[in-house]
């Protein structure tokens, strides 16, 4: 027995949605990926600049309570 058109036309919405959610989260991770090699970098530029990994922390740390705030 063959599928009727209704459900055919649901599988194909619901594999076209999956694949634009597939395309969207790939392009999410790309994006993460840039902003955490530009964190990592500036990071570098703070540390050969005098900062500790101390005072990194505490800039972390105010940077968290002023989202949370």
């Amino acid at each position: 027995m063959l599928p009727a058109r209704s459900s055919l036309r649901a599988l194909d919405h619901d594999e076209h949605t999956a694949y634009e959610l597939a395309l969207q989260s790939n392009a999410e991770k790309e994006v993460l990926g840039c902003v955490e090699s530009q964190f990592n970098r500036l990071e570098g530029l703070a540390i050969a600049r005098g900062l500790t990994d101390e005072d990194l922390g505490m800039i972390d740390d105010d940077d968290s309570s002023d989202s949370q705030g």
